[in-house]
Parts: structure tokens; C-alpha cells; sequence
């Protein structure tokens, strides 16, 4: 672990105490424990990230009870969510609320987050995550109860922005964009270089998640950009599932008569490859390889 990032992960960790006190408000001096609930994940994508950040915590909440002289207290509750399975991670937080955390410590993105944070801020929890890095961690993604959701993280639209200012004074005038869609932070590193890229003067022409690409020589527009922010960041789809007409189309939000027609006839089943006859060998089997496109339902008719 290099200093930088063990010096953060100690601010995080401290960080998560003080929001502990603020949040116990004035029960605080009376009461002599706060309890903190860490819904974690040991075992899948984030668990890189989430271990450093709870171990941390384990450590400095150990210093500040050893001192004698603190009147405050800190009890720390963990639940591995496995991996961020949605249904065990909501199991973690009803757990641990059950059991008196009074905040919830949360995984370091917001999608794999969502069902903790929302479980807990149903229920009037302040719901904090490490290293969460993006905007969406509070009312933009959860609405007014959002405002109990923080994170300490680092902004991915910030990075975005500094990244497309770095590009265009290097005299970069036009860019293809290939996106990493494991987590939220990498998606809108992606989006916010384009905003911002554009702003300045770039042209975009490519953007691709991973399973497909939109291409426009004429470049991507702020329209068509938000059409892409609200496909990936609000209906959680993929570039490829809209197929080729409404990529064609710029995918409009408000699709005229005409363009309700040439989607609905792109939906319907098409012929993939002309009927062929096939010979049996002499065991009674026949074998055939044929590819069938991703993200689909398609149909396999056998006559004999």
C-alpha cells in the first residue's frame, strides 16, 4: 500500500468517526457508544477496495477507544455481502440495523451500494461510503432521502473534466471513447470528459460500452450524449440493445410517427440465413454451427 493511499484511507476512516459523532448529535454525550455498521464486500469486485478502507477503520476506532479520556465510543458491526449480491447485501443492512448501527459504512460503488443505501435511508440512517466516486452517491440518484447518503470519495466528474482540458491543450481535436462499465466511477469519468471535451471545441465520434459502440462523423452532440447518460445511468442498459435504427437516429427521447414505425420494424424476427437441408450421419446425429447475435431471442426451426 503506498503512503498516498493509506494516508487517504486513514482521512476516510477518521473522517467516518467524526460524521459518526455529528450524526448521534446530542445523545452523543450521553451515550457512551456509537454504533457503526460496515455492510462490506469480501469476496467480489470491490473487495480491494472495501478491505483497505475497513481495516483502517478497524484501527483508528481501536485508538480512539483505548483513550481513556474520549467520552465518546465507537462499536463497529461488519456483514460481508458476498460479493455484492443485492439480495444478501439488503439482508446485510437489515442485519445490521437490527442489531443497533445507528450509520451504515457501505461498498465503494453506487450501483453494487444501492440496495444498503436505500434499505438504510428508508430508515433515517445516515449511510456513508469510503471511496465511493461519483455524484450519485445522494439525492441525484436517491432523491430527497438521499441527503443521509455521503461518500469520501474522489468525483468522477471532476477527473472527467481534467482530463478533457489536458487533451484539448495538447491539441487533441477529436476522440473515441471506450468505456469501462464494471462500476459508476468509470462510466462517468467517461461522460464528463465528453461534456466537457465538447464544451471546449472536441468532437467525439465514438462511444462504446461492453457490448457495442455508437459512431457519428459528425460527431456526438449534447443531445445525443444526454440520450447516452440516461441509457447508462438511469435505465442501466447497454449501447447494443438499441440496435442499429435508433443509433442511426440519434435515439431520440420523443421518437416521431415515422420513427415508432422503423423501431417496431426493426424488433420484429428477421431471417438470419436462407433454410438448408442437413445430412444425418451414420450414428443419427447431425451436427450444425451457426452464430446467433448477442442480446437477442432468436428462433431455431427444425423440420424433418
Amino acid at each position: 500500500m503506498t503512503k498516498v493511499l493509506k494516508a487517504a484511507l486513514v482521512l476516510a476512516a477518521t473522517a467516518v468517526v467524526a460524521a459518526a459523532i455529528v450524526a448521534a448529535g446530542t445523545a452523543a454525550s450521553q451515550a457512551k457508544t456509537v454504533t457503526i455498521g460496515w455492510a462490506y464486500d469480501g469476496t467480489g469486485n470491490m473487495a480491494a477496495y472495501d478491505g483497505p478502507a475497513l481495516a483502517t477503520a478497524k484501527e483508528r476506532i481501536a485508538q480512539i477507544n483505548k483513550n481513556k479520556a474520549s467520552t465518546t465510543k465507537f462499536k463497529l458491526l461488519t456483514c460481508n455481502t458476498q460479493g455484492n449480491k443485492a439480495p444478501i447485501a439488503k439482508a446485510c443492512a437489515a442485519k445490521l440495523v437490527g442489531q443497533g448501527a445507528q450509520i451504515l459504512m457501505t461498498t465503494c460503488d453506487v450501483d453494487y451500494a444501492a440496495p444498503v443505501v436505500q434499505y438504510a435511508i428508508d430508515r433515517g440512517k445516515l449511510t456513508v461510503a469510503a471511496c465511493i466516486g461519483t455524484d450519485q452517491m445522494g439525492p441525484k440518484r436517491f432523491g430527497a432521502k438521499g441527503r443521509l447518503a455521503f461518500s469520501f470519495g474522489n468525483v468522477a466528474q471532476d477527473e472527467g473534466s481534467a482530463m478533457a482540458e489536458y487533451a484539448w491543450k495538447r491539441g487533441w481535436k477529436s476522440a473515441s471513447l471506450a468505456t469501462d462499465t464494471v462500476i459508476v466511477y468509470f462510466r462517468n469519468v467517461v461522460q464528463a470528459f465528453k461534456a466537457r471535451y465538447t464544451q471546449l471545441g472536441g468532437k467525439v465520434m465514438t462511444m462504446s460500452d461492453s457490448d457495442g459502440f455508437i459512431h457519428d462523423p459528425d460527431g456526438i452532440d449534447a443531445e445525443k450524449l444526454a440520450w447516452i447518460q440516461a441509457l447508462k445511468n438511469v435505465r442501466r442498459g447497454r449501447i447494443e440493445e438499441q440496435g442499429s435504427v435508433e443509433q442511426v437516429m440519434g435515439s431520440p427521447q420523443t421518437p416521431t410517427p415515422a420513427q415508432h414505425a422503423a423501431l417496431e420494424k426493426a424488433s420484429e424476427l428477421q431471417e438470419m440465413t436462407p433454410a438448408r437441408e442437413l445430412t444425418i450421419g451414420s450414428d443419427g446425429r447431425v451436427t450444425e454451427v451457426f452464430d446467433l447475435p448477442r442480446k437477442s431471442v432468436s428462433f431455431v426451426k427444425v423440420t424433418w
